[in-house]
């Protein structure tokens, strides 16, 4: 099997060494990342486009980069609500909510 860290790298930050938790965080961030990129490419698409090239083309484009905005926002929220959820589980699981003393 494919093995993504070397030897010398196995005790320091690895993916298969993360928590569910942590890779849902890691995920969720990357979409926050993405759609923040994605915003600023829609909207330099639109302004470079409109001067350069044909302007309805670069409109298309850049409304359709924008798109993809909300929807790696409402998957880093989606992914952000299950790691929350996750490390929930985690104390659910650790700690008795009540114990008897009798």
């Amino acid at each position: 099997m494919f093995n993504l860290c070397p030897k010398k790298f196995k005790a320091r930050c690895c993916v298969g060494n993360l928590t569910k938790e942590q890779k849902l965080r890691i995920a969720s961030e990357s979409c926050m990342v993405g759609g923040g990129l994605s915003l600023i490419g829609a909207v330099a698409t639109w302004i470079a486009g409109s001067k350069v090239g044909n302007r309805a083309e670069a409109q298309r484009l850049g409304i359709f980069i924008g798109l993809w905005v909300p929807s790696l926002l409402l998957t880093a929220s989606y992914l952000t609500r299950k790691a929350d959820d996750e490390a929930m589980s985690r104390y659910d699981e650790d700690v008795p909510f009540f114990e008897e003393v009798m």
